[in-house]
């Protein structure tokens, strides 16, 4: 089975019920997915994370996000320019 968790921030040293719920999870062969919107304020973990297999994936910067648009704009890939293409048809 394929569980997601979603964190506003992780790792963090705070989250030892959840790190070892997903340590169980994962050694009884489940599938974790992870994602987080901030990456840590610092780089202190658990000992014990290091046996977490399942990577972590962050949301983009807002830096990131902007360039995105931008070049979604540019390109006519952004929303509003999807749907006025849709629309006059």
């Amino acid at each position: 089975m394929r569980l997601g968790y979603l964190y506003s921030r992780y790792p963090v040293l705070s989250q030892t019920f959840c790190d070892a719920e997903m340590l169980e999870l994962e050694r009884r062969g489940h599938e974790i997915v992870l994602a987080s919107l901030y990456p840590p304020k610092t780089p202190l973990r658990h000992e014990y994370l290091a046996k977490l297999q399942a990577p972590i994936r962050y949301a983009p910067s807002s830096r990131d996000l902007d360039k995105l648009a931008r070049k979604a704009k540019r390109l006519g890939r952004w929303p509003n320019a999807l749907v006025s293409r849709h629309e006059n048809k």
